[in-house]
């Protein structure tokens, strides 16, 4: 980038572009062409001190940046071992859910056939008692009348 104006930049090498951009900025850059050393920049009093304070007060921020971006990636590392310690956590604690549910199956597939057998049972309890009531009561044996058909039933 080149300008022509007075107390202002001719030419540019490693500048920032806010730096040159700033009006107050007024150093002249002396131009040596295919020269292998850097550009010698001649100091004009005050206002180079000015600067150079200013540059150095940059490089202190950007120091206590860098400093905070490093504290911010250790933080973010240290999170990211703690989210995976909660992961392997919560893993463990969703086989434990399986396992449970395995369980509730298993219980709820006994507790149907408990409930049928209760039912069988009820149902030849009333059976037995209605036999003892039909006997006492009416004097007929249910069973023996049953047994007397299926006697008959069989050839012999």
């Amino acid at each position: 980038m080149a300008r022509n104006a007075p107390n202002r930049i001719v030419a540019t090498v490693g500048f920032p572009a806010a730096l040159l951009n700033n009006p107050s900025f007024s150093v002249r850059a002396v131009v040596l062409s295919n020269a292998p050393r850097p550009m010698a920049l001649p100091r004009r009093g005050a206002s180079a001190d000015e600067e150079l304070r200013s540059l150095r007060r940059t490089q202190e921020k950007l120091v206590q940046e860098v400093a905070k971006v490093s504290d911010t990636i250790g933080e973010l590392l240290a999170s990211d071992d703690v989210l995976r310690a909660v992961g392997s956590e919560l893993s463990g604690v969703n086989a434990e859910i399986a396992a449970g549910e395995r369980l509730a199956k298993q219980l709820a597939r006994k507790e149907r056939f408990e409930r049928w057998l209760l039912s069988a049972s009820w149902l030849l309890f009333f059976a037995v008692v209605a036999h003892v009531w039909a006997t006492r009561l009416l004097g007929i044996s249910v069973l023996h009348m049953m047994l007397q058909i299926a006697a008959s039933a069989i050839p012999g």
